[in-house]
């Protein structure tokens, strides 16, 4: 489990580093679980904005919200996001 952009520092990882962890994850055969509700509110706009987990693993599973990035505090929507499915 990861959460990117963390919170409270607000580290985000590079590209390179999440890919690194995901082949990580994937040589052991480990869902990885990314919390990503502070997505869109990187503040540093000379680094990369990293993918989604679950755009670059198959068993990468993203979280995100309505709420923090669009402002949205009194909106309780979100999803969970993964190329996963059972049986594989």
């Amino acid at each position: 489990m990861i959460n990117c952009p963390h919170n409270p520092t607000g580290y985000t990882l590079t590209p390179n580093k999440l890919k690194k962890l995901v082949r990580i994850a994937r040589r052991f055969g480990v869902y990885l679980f990314s919390d990503e509700v502070y997505r869109f509110l990187e503040w540093d706009a000379e680094q990369p904005r990293p993918p989604a987990v679950c755009e670059i693993y198959e068993k990468g599973v993203s979280l995100g919200v309505m709420s923090k990035a669009f402002g949205l505090a009194g909106l309780r929507i979100g999803w969970v996001a993964s190329q996963a499915s059972e049986g594989k």
